[in-house]
């Protein structure tokens, strides 16, 4: 409030010093040279309020006309002069304005987009962190926080929070060979599962992506590492496999359980056959239907058998 304040005041003072100074110089019958100084509220009123820059720039063109028009009502090359002068006002004001409101569209533009990018570095369940080229912390967001358990003011600045998150041994190794291949050729790296140790002591699993931060030399000062939390739809899919794994070996038993019940039934069928008894047809009935059931067991069975061969191709289950 206080700077609008006082760019009224600037823009209402030099408005009223250089008509003062053009009513005198006129009144003098001098007619050249002041009037570039109407240019300096012009070029203010064009640049804070690039909306009213025009009107205001007719409006005190006018005031230098009308008294150009008063004091050389005769002098047809001053009237020319003044004209020209006030044309190249309005243009003056025209081009200024225009440029400051493109200007101010390209910086909301630029705004809007920083905004969005910070949404989604800010995104809760994506850690997204950058270091420079000495792995020294610059960024580490709201998901790098939750999933780490590691606040940002505990790690902006510093390097050693790597080997705390991802301690020495084959998997720190082949990150660090990922990050020296990228530093070299500006290159990236995607899709790396690898296990986090947290704050707290337990492990997170994560599947991470590195970018080099590059520089229009080519090189590359830092690392930008993109990570999704994946614990759970690793416990998930491990526990899909565990219980696939389960039915598929109840199946196979199914297959042997099946022979296993139909080698006493023939036993049953023959000694009642031999024994040649009352209950022979009895016998016989209840065989046959047990042996029917068995049989449709088997044919589910082999259905089942189709479904997980077909999982197994065009699913990757078991692999």
């Amino acid at each position: 409030m206080r700077k609008y304040l006082l760019i009224n005041c600037a823009i209402a003072f030099s408005t009223l010093i250089v008509l003062l100074i053009s009513f005198e110089m006129l009144s003098a019958g001098i007619s050249a040279v002041f009037p570039h100084f109407y240019y300096l509220p012009i070029l203010i009123v064009a640049y804070f309020y690039p909306d009213r820059g025009i009107a205001f720039s007719v409006i005190i063109s006018l005031l230098y006309i009308i008294p150009v028009i008063f004091f050389f009502p005769g002098d047809f090359l001053s009237l020319f002069s003044a004209l020209v002068r006030v044309f190249m006002f309005i243009l003056v004001a025209i081009i200024v304005s225009r440029l400051v409101i493109r200007n101010r569209n390209k910086i909301e533009e630029n705004i809007d987009l920083i905004e969005f990018q910070n949404k989604i570095i800010e995104n809760p369940n994506v850690m997204v962190t950058a270091s420079d080229r000495e792995g020294r912390v610059v960024i580490w967001n709201r998901g790098a926080e939750n999933i780490t358990g590691y606040l940002r003011d505990d790690v902006i600045g510093r390097s050693d929070i790597w080997k705390k998150i991802v301690p020495e041994g084959e998997t720190a190794e082949k990150i660090q060979s990922k990050i020296a291949g990228i530093n070299s050729n500006s290159g990236s790296v995607e899709g790396i599962p690898i296990p986090l140790y947290r704050k707290t002591g337990d492990v997170r699993y994560l599947l991470v992506s590195l970018q080099g931060l590059n520089t229009e030399a080519g090189d590359s000062p830092g690392i930008l590492t993109i990570a999704v939390d994946i614990t759970e739809k690793m416990a998930l899919e491990s526990e899909n496999r565990k219980a696939l794994a389960q039915i598929e070996k109840n199946i196979s038993q199914m297959y042997v359980l099946n022979d296993e019940i139909r080698n006493p039934l023939a036993v049953i069928l023959g000694q009642a056959e031999l024994d040649g008894s009352s209950s022979r047809d009895i016998i016989c009935e209840q065989v046959i239907r047990i042996n029917d059931i068995i049989t449709q067991l088997d044919r589910d069975s082999t259905e089942s058998t189709k479904i997980f061969e077909y999982l197994r191709k065009h699913y990757d289950f078991f692999k």
